[in-house]
């Protein structure tokens, strides 16, 4: 491959990282938003319903031959769908309840360091001395910057309480991270997602039902709905 479309490659990445951490960070202010008025788990269904009905649109019309799946990798794909789209946004909604988007985006930026030590454990890297500083540089960062907010005193113990829900979730989508790469190879990233986020989202609907989905649809307000469509369509296909 030439020098330059090396280069090309390298800075159309660069592009796609920098896009996708902007619509996370969007994605944590709406969700903070919008989880006030549409409770967590409907939130989840109605953001990952959206996301997984797009991704299988683009899948089936562009990608037919990459729809089937070996039928002994479903048990890996529903683990991952429980975490990343079932679990993860349980944690994460149900935290920003209780916490501001700001403190939700430094316990997810604990997701690297979680990774890295999930990956360790798991014996599919091995940890250079540098790596160790700089995973203890990153959460020594996180410590400071929460330890300097300090807790919530008008809150009691809510804020805190939802820094730990938002922490499990990060710890839930470092999971992910570690688990699919023995789908890579097998699978493109398109169909991995696809069917993580159906699934997911399968797994979610009975109790979101209970939760009063129907109801929580019916009455969102233009705002909210704008929010939701975002969640979905930019904030849940970007994974």
């Amino acid at each position: 491959m030439a020098s330059a479309d090396v280069k090309h490659l390298a800075f159309a990445a660069n592009v796609g990282l920098v896009v996708s951490a902007v619509l996370s960070g969007a994605a944590v202010v709406a969700t903070r938003v919008a989880v006030q008025t549409v409770p967590p788990l409907s939130l989840a269904v109605l953001r990952y319903a959206q996301g997984g009905l797009l991704l299988a649109v683009c899948l089936v019309l562009g990608a037919r031959s990459r729809v089937r799946v070996r039928h002994q990798d479903y048990a890996l794909l529903a683990i991952l769908g429980t975490l990343l789209f079932a679990a993860f946004p349980l944690l994460f909604n149900a935290g920003l309840r209780l916490t501001e988007a700001s403190r939700g985006s430094l316990m997810l930026a604990t997701v690297p360091v979680w990774s890295a030590l999930l990956a360790r454990l798991t014996r599919q890297e091995r940890l250079e001395p540098r790596q160790l500083i700089g995973l203890m540089l990153a959460t020594a960062g996180v410590a400071v910057a929460v330890a300097e907010r300090g807790l919530d005193a008008r809150a009691g113990g809510t804020a805190l309480l939802g820094d730990s829900l938002i922490l499990l979730a990060a710890l839930c989508g470092a999971g992910y991270g570690v688990l699919v790469k023995r789908l890579s190879g097998r699978y493109t990233a398109l169909t991995v997602t696809t069917y993580t986020m159906v699934i997911g989202t399968l797994v979610l609907l009975p109790a979101a039902l209970i939760e009063g989905l129907p109801a929580a649809t019916l009455t969102l307000d233009g705002q909210t709905l704008l929010l939701v469509i975002f969640l979905g369509v930019l904030g849940g296909t970007d994974v």
